[in-house]
C-alpha cells in the first residue's frame, strides 16, 4: 500500500503566516505528522531564513522524507540562495525545485537556512511528505493541487526594521553590484561558470587598463568597508634559536590555532575579517562571502581574510602568520610533542578575474593549518615556514634522522588543481614524489591562464603559454572534481576533497630535511579563488595492518562508531554493546530482532592523504539466523571527532548489501560506495556496520541447542598503493534452541585420592552403548561431551593395570537446560575410586657369592605393629612366597635362620604398600632405615584377575671354616675370629721379645 501524507493544515492552505514578533519564528505546520517553523534574521547585507523540521514517527512506523519549496512569490520567482542545512536539491534533476531529505526514516529533526537579499518582504514555503512502503517503493510528488498551495511567512516589523538598518549601512559603504544566484553551498563554479570566467590573453591585459584608467573616475568599487572594519594585527616574531630535534611531521585536520596575522603593507588599503568555526560554511564566490563565510572545503575551525582594497604596492607586502598549534612532531627520544608554525608571505603578483576583475586581492586562513588558505586575485607569491615547539616559541623543530629513528617528515600540497602549483625556492626538500600521470613540472608565462575546460588541459596551457617566463611549478593536467556525481573518468580526473580515494593524484610530497622551507605558491588558473591545502601525509596509501576491529552482539539497537579516545585495543574489548555474547535467543523468534555490530578501526587522514578506494564487509551469519528486511537491515555509523557522541540512526546502506548462501547459512556483503566511504571521518577512531538479524528457526525445532558462533572480515582496498588491509573480527556466540545438550565430568581418583590415568568408562541409553568409550586423563578427569537430554547408565569397562575394577553401575540424567544429575552410585564429590590389588610378596634367598639358590632360609612376616603374620623357608629354588596377600599398608621382613653355612642377616626389610604400588628398604631393629644399599626389589601390577606380585631378593654370604676361608662378612662369627687372630698375634709378639731378651733368636 503506498503512503503519502499531506502536512499542510487544512485551514492554513493558501493563507498568509504572521511571523511571531516576540521570537521571529513562525509555526506554518503542527499537527501528529510534523511541526515545521520558519525564522527571518538579517545578516549583513542579506536576510536569512532558517526552515526548522521535526518529523514524528508515525503511528504505523512507516518511512517517510520530507521536502520543501522556497520562493519569494507565490508564482515561484525571487532568488532564493541556500545557506547550510539537512535538505538538498537533487544533483541529477536540475529542474527539480524541491529540497530533499537524502534517506527515508521515522522521524528526524534538522533545518534549511536560505537567503534572500534586503529587499525581500516574504518568503513562500511549500512543505510535504513522501511515504516508502515496506516494500520499499517511493511516490512522490502525489499531493492534489488544492492542497499544494503555499505557506507565506512576512517579516515582522522588528526584522523590517533591521532591514531597514541594514540598507542604510550598505549604502553608507557604497557596496559594489556584486549579486549571486547559486547555492553558496555548492562547488565554487560549474563548467559553465569556468567558461564564462575564461579571459583570452588580450583581453585580461585590456581589463587591466580599464580598471586602471577608471579609478581616478570614481571611487574603487572595492573600497567596500569602513575604516573600523580594519582589526588591528599583532606583531609576529620568528622563532627562536633553540632546536628540538625531531623526526616525523603530523598536520592534524582537529588542530584548531589562535592565528596571529602581522601585515606589513606601505599602504592601510587592506582590512582582516576573523570569522569564528560558527560561521556559514559555504563558497567564496565574492568579496562578501569570504567576509562572513567560512570555507567549505576547511575542517572545522574558524578562518580569517586579509582582504587588500586594491592592488598598489602588492609586491611589497609581507605577511607574517603565527599558528599556535599544528600538529605534532617525535623528537629524537620517540616523544611526541606538540608544536605551532611560523608563516612568512611576501614576493606576491596578481591577476585579474576572480571577483567579476575586481581590483581587489585577498589572502583567507584558515585558523586550521591542515586546511590551508584560499587566494582570490592572486597569481603567485613566496611562502616559507619554520615549525615551533608548541607554548615554547624560542624553540624550532629541526627536522632529520636521529640514532635509530630514520626522518619521516613530508610536506604535501593537495588539490593542485590545473594551474594551481607549488615550486620548492629554499630549505632541505627532497625530489618531489607525484603521480606522473597526473601532475607535472611546468613552465607559466605572464599570460598563463588554465583550467577552465575539463580534459583540455594542454591545448589550454599551449594556448596562454605567451608573454615573459614568470615562474616553475608542479601543477595537475588533470580535473579536479569537486562533487561525486562529475567524477567519471579516472585517467583525466581526480576527486578534489579532503580523504577522497584519488585525492592523492592531485598532489606532491616532498620530504624535508632542515627547520625553514620557502615555496613558490600560486595559481594561473582561471576561477572565482583557489584554495591551496596542505598535508603531511603520505601520497601512497599503504594502509597500516595493525588496525583493530572488534564485533558484538546485543539486544538493543543504538549508534555505534567511536572517536581515537574510544579505540580501547585490549582483549574483551568489543567497543559497542555485547549483552547477548554467550546468551540464549529463542526469545526472538519469530518477531523479535537483534544485532550484529561490526566495528572497524580507522586510519588518520593526518598520516595519509586519502581514505580507502573500496571497503567491503563480509559476514556468513550462522544457520537458523537471516537479515530482516527494510532500511534497519544495515546502517554505517561512522568516527567521530573530540569525543562527540553519535546522534540519530546512522546511514542507510541497505542498497550496498548484497546476500547468497554458504552451505546453510546466509552470506552478507556489503559493499560501501564512494559516498559512504567519504561519510565516514577517518580520524582514527572507529566506524560500525550495524546489522539487523533475526531468527527464522523455531527453537523447538533446533534439538540439541544449537551454539551460533559468528565472525565478519573487514577488506579496505587503496587506489594508490598496492597493500590491502583484510581482518577477522573476534567470535561471538549465541545460543537457539530449548533443548541443551550437556556435558558429563567426574574424576577418577586412587585410595589416596591422587588422579588415576587410564580407567575407560562407557555410556549406555536404553541398554545401547552411546559413543566410545572415555578414558580418564592424565589428572583422571573423564568426559562425555555434547551428550543429548535423557536418562542415561555408565560402567567401568576398562581398569587399569593393577587395580580392583569397579563394578558399580551409575544412573546419570542430562537434563534439557543441560545440567547433569546423577541418580545412583557416583559420590557427592563426583569422584570415583579405584584400589589397588593385593600384592603377592616372594622372597628369593640366594648365595651372595656365586648367586646361586639357598634353601633352608626361615623368615618371618610381621605387621607395622611388630605381630608376627605368618613364616616360610625358602625351597631348592631359594624362594618362599607368603600365602597372606598384602594391602596398602608397611610390613617387615626378618631372617630367623640362615641356610647351613651362611651367616644370618643382622637387618630387616621394611615393605610398604600404597595406593598405587610397592617399595621396600633396608632397617634396624628399631625401623630406622640404615645404610645407602638398595633392596632388590622387583614388582607387577597385573591385568585381569591375577594379583599383583613383588619379589625380594636377598642374597647370604658363607660362614668361613676354621682352617681358612673367611666366613660371610655380615655374619655373626665374624667377631669371634677376629678376636681369636688378635690373640695368637699377641702371643706370638710377647714370646719374641722374651727370646731376644734372653739374647738368642729363638732358635735352637
Amino acid at each position: 500500500m503506498l503512503l503519502l501524507l499531506l502536512m499542510q493544515l487544512q485551514g492554513l492552505w493558501g493563507s498568509t503566516q504572521t511571523v511571531n514578533a516576540a521570537d521571529n519564528a513562525v509555526t506554518i505546520v503542527d499537527d501528529e505528522s510534523a511541526r515545521v517553523t520558519v525564522t527571518p534574521t538579517v545578516v549583513d547585507d542579506r536576510i536569512d531564513w532558517q526552515i526548522d523540521f521535526d518529523r514524528h514517527d508515525p503511528a504505523d512506523h512507516t518511512t517517510r522524507a520530507i521536502r520543501i519549496r522556497l520562493a519569494q512569490a507565490e508564482n515561484g520567482t525571487g532568488t532564493v540562495v541556500r545557506r547550510d542545512g539537512d535538505l538538498e536539491q537533487s544533483k541529477t534533476d536540475a529542474d527539480d525545485e524541491w529540497y530533499h531529505e537524502d534517506e527515508y526514516s521515522k522521524d528526524a529533526q534538522g533545518k534549511l537556512v536560505v537567503s534572500t537579499d534586503l529587499d525581500a518582504t516574504q518568503l513562500v514555503v511549500w512543505v510535504q511528505l513522501d511515504g516508502q512502503d515496506m516494500g520499499g517503493t517511493v511516490t512522490k510528488d502525489l499531493l492534489q493541487e488544492t492542497a499544494a498551495d503555499p505557506h507565506t511567512v512576512t517579516l515582522p516589523v522588528a526584522v523590517q526594521d533591521q532591514v531597514a538598518e541594514a540598507k542604510e549601512t550598505a549604502a553608507a559603504k557604497e557596496s559594489p553590484d556584486v549579486t549571486t544566484t547559486t547555492d553558496v553551498s555548492a562547488p565554487e563554479l560549474t563548467e559553465t561558470d569556468r567558461d564564462a570566467a575564461v579571459v583570452p590573453a588580450d583581453e585580461d591585459a585590456d581589463a587591466e587598463e580599464s580598471v586602471t584608467a577608471d579609478a581616478d573616475a570614481k571611487e574603487p568599487e572595492t573600497d567596500t568597508m569602513d575604516a573600523d572594519t580594519n582589526e588591528a594585527t599583532a606583531k609576529v616574531d620568528p622563532p627562536g634559536n633553540a632546536v628540538l630535534e625531531a623526526t616525523n611531521l603530523r598536520l592534524l585536520a582537529n588542530a584548531s590555532a589562535d592565528l596571529k596575522v602581522d601585515v606589513a603593507s606601505q599602504t592601510n588599503n587592506y582590512d582582516v575579517k576573523v570569522k569564528s568555526s560558527t560561521a556559514t560554511s559555504g563558497g567564496y564566490g565574492s568579496q562578501t562571502a569570504m567576509e562572513t563565510n567560512r570555507y567549505r572545503e576547511y575542517a572545522t575551525a574558524g578562518s580569517t581574510a586579509v582582504i587588500f582594497r586594491n592592488r598598489t604596492g602588492a609586491g611589497n607586502v609581507n605577511l607574517t602568520l603565527e599558528y599556535d598549534y599544528v600538529g605534532t612532531v617525535m623528537d629524537s627520544h620517540g616523544q611526541i610533542v606538540d608544536i605551532g608554525a611560523y608563516v612568512k608571505i611576501d614576493n606576491i603578483t596578481n591577476h585579474n578575474g576572480d571577483w567579476n576583475s575586481s581590483r581587489v586581492y585577498a589572502f583567507d586562513f584558515s585558523h586550521n593549518f591542515y586546511s590551508g588558505l584560499v587566494l582570490a586575485n592572486v597569481r603567485s607569491f613566496d611562502w616559507e615556514v619554520t615549525f615551533f615547539v608548541k607554548g615554547d616559541k624560542n624553540t624550532h623543530v629541526e627536522f632529520g634522522s636521529y640514532g635509530d629513528l630514520l626522518n619521516q617528515a613530508q610536506l604535501t600540497f593537495t588539490s593542485l588543481n590545473p594551474g594551481e602549483f607549488v615550486n620548492p625556492l629554499s630549505g632541505g626538500t627532497a625530489e618531489p614524489e607525484f603521480d606522473s600521470h597526473h601532475v607535472s613540472h611546468r613552465q607559466f608565462y605572464a599570460n598563463t591562464r588554465v583550467g577552465v575546460t575539463k580534459g583540455n588541459f594542454e591545448n589550454e596551457y599551449q594556448n596562454t603559454s605567451t608573454g615573459a617566463k614568470e615562474t616553475m611549478g608542479y601543477t595537475s593536467h588533470t580535473w579536479g572534481e569537486w562533487t561525486p556525481a562529475s567524477y567519471t573518468n579516472p585517467d583525466k580526473e581526480w576527486e578534489d576533497w579532503s580523504g577522497a580515494a584519488t585525492f592523492a593524484k592531485g598532489a606532491v610530497a616532498l620530504s624535508i630535511t632542515g627547520s625553514t622551507f620557502k615555496f613558490k605558491r600560486g595559481t594561473y588558473g582561471a576561477s572565482t579563488n583557489a584554495w591551496l591545502a596542505l598535508s603531511s601525509g603520505s601520497r601512497e596509501l599503504e594502509i597500516p595492518k595493525d588496525l583493530e576491529n572488534r564485533k558484538s552482539v546485543s539486544s538493543q539497537k543504538l549508534p555505534g562508531g567511536g572517536s581515537p579516545s574510544d579505540v580501547a585495543t585490549e582483549t574483551g574489548n568489543t567497543w559497542t554493546n555485547n549483552n547477548l555474547d554467550q546468551e540464549l535467543v529463542n526469545s526472538y523468534h519469530p518477531n523479535g530482532t537483534f544485532y550484529y555490530y561490526i566495528n572497524q578501526q580507522t586510519y588518520s587522514l593526518n598520516d595519509y592523504l586519502a581514505k580507502p578506494g573500496k571497503i567491503t564487509i563480509t559476514d556468513v551469519l550462522p544457520e537458523h539466523l537471516q537479515l530482516v528486511s527494510g532500511n534497519d537491515r544495515a546502517r554505517l555509523f561512522s568516527d567521530l571527532t573530540n569525543g562527540v557522541a553519535p546522534s540519530g540512526d546512522g546511514v542507510n546502506v541497505t542498497n550496498s548489501v548484497s546476500t547468497g548462501s554458504e552451505g546453510n547459512r546466509q552470506k552478507v556483503t556489503i559493499e560501501l560506495t564512494e559516498t559512504q566511504i567519504r561519510g565516514i571521518a577517518f580520524t582514527g577512531g572507529y566506524f560500525t556496520i550495524r546489522l539487523a538479524v533475526r531468527v527464522v528457526t523455531n527453537p523447538t525445532n533446533v534439538d540439541p541447542r544449537a551454539t551460533l558462533e559468528n565472525k565478519a572480515t573487514v577488506t579496505m582496498t587503496p587506489v594508490l598503493g598496492n597493500q590491502t588491509y583484510t581482518k577477522e573480527t573476534n567470535t561471538v556466540t549465541v545460543y537457539l534452541g530449548d533443548k541443551v545438550n550437556g556435558t558429563i565430568q567426574f574424576d577418577k581418583v586412587d585410595a589416596d585420592g591422587g588422579s588415576l590415568q587410564g580407567a575407560g568408562f562407557t555410556l549406555y541409553k536404553n541398554g545401547s552403548q552411546v559413543g566410545n568409550e572415555v578414558l580418564a586423563d592424565a589428572d583422571g578427569h573423564v568426559t562425555f561431551k555434547d551428550i543429548a537430554p535423557g536418562a542415561y547408565t555408565m560402567r567401568e569397562t576398562t581398569t587399569p593395570d593393577g587395580f580392583k575394577p569397579n563394578s558399580t553401575v551409575y544412573g546419570v540424567t542430562v537434563n534439557n537446560d543441560g545440567s547433569i544429575k546423577w541418580t545412583t552410585g557416583m559420590p557427592e564429590n563426583n569422584k570415583v575410586v579405584n584400589r589397588l590389588k593385593d600384592f603377592e610378596l616372594t622372597v628369593h634367598k640366594l648365595n651372595g657369592a656365586d648367586k646361586q639358590a639357598l634353601s633352608g632360609a626361615v623368615f618371618i612376616l610381621t605387621d607395622a605393629n611388630g605381630h608376627r603374620i605368618e613364616e616360610q623357608t625358602s625351597n631348592t629354588d631359594g624362594k618362599l612366597i607368603f600365602s597372606t596377600k598384602l594391602v596398602q599398608g608397611t610390613y617387615f621382613i626378618e631372617e630367623t635362620k640362615a641356610p647351613d653355612g651362611f651367616e644370618l642377616l643382622s637387618r630387616r626389610i621394611k615393605v610398604v604398600v600404597s595406593a598405587t604400588g610397592i617399595s621396600a628398604t633396608y632397617v634396624d631393629k628399631d625401623g630406622d632405615e640404615i645404610g645407602s644399599e638398595e633392596v632388590d626389589l622387583d614388582y607387577k601390577l597385573n591385568v585381569q584377575a591375577n594379583p599383583n606380585t613383588a619379589t625380594v631378593t636377598v642374597k647370604n654370604e658363607p660362614v668361613t671354616p676354621p682352617g681358612g676361608k673367611l666366613p660371610d662378612t655380615g655374619s655373626r662369627g665374624l667377631m669371634g675370629y677376629m678376636i681369636g687372630g688378635l690373640l695368637l698375634v699377641l702371643i706370638g709378639s710377647a714370646w719374641a721379645l722374651i727370646q731376644r731378651r734372653r739374647g738368642g733368636d729363638g732358635h735352637d
